[in-house]
């Protein structure tokens, strides 16, 4: 029997809008202890996002896809229930993905997720969390999810 520590059950879904505006209102410079803390939890495989995330990250140019490279682990390829689920999205939204389209889209991945792993969605994404409801996928945002954690700076 190993003595290393095993990894949390997942216990959140992140959306790159919820990590976008973690980077922008809670710069890692000015609030080192919070992205301590984020980035322990996150190592510890309680936040996972799908690989779609990574690949909206990915198109930034600031620190965040370094980062997503960092945690790696985290960014899960569908199941296949969760592909079912993404299917199921796509015939009654659309237009949430379009053929012709290279930009990568979380959204169908990321409800398909919490709402497969029941998990609530860490998402400041306001278009996103209507569709998210629906599925009876929670939505939290960054100030909620650091309550839920009981953390305090």
């Amino acid at each position: 029997m190993s003595d290393a520590p095993q990894p949390s059950e997942p216990r959140y879904v992140l959306d790159s809008s919820a990590l976008f505006d973690l980077k922008n209102d809670y710069p890692p410079a000015l609030f080192p202890s919070l992205w301590v803390k984020f980035n322990a939890i996150v190592a510890d495989g309680a936040i996972i996002a799908p690989r779609e995330v990574r690949r909206e990250i990915n198109l930034g140019s600031d620190e965040l896809p370094e980062w997503a490279r960092s945690y790696a682990h985290i960014f899960l390829a569908p199941t296949a229930a969760e592909a079912m689920i993404v299917g199921q999205l796509q015939l009654r939204n659309t237009s949430w993905i379009s053929p012709s389209e290279t930009k990568p889209i979380a959204d169908p991945f990321l409800i398909a997720m919490a709402s497969e792993k029941d998990l609530p969605l860490i998402t400041h994404d306001t278009r996103l969390m209507p569709f998210a409801r629906g599925m009876e996928v929670e939505c939290i945002r960054i100030p909620e999810f650091i309550a839920r954690e009981g953390w305090a700076f």
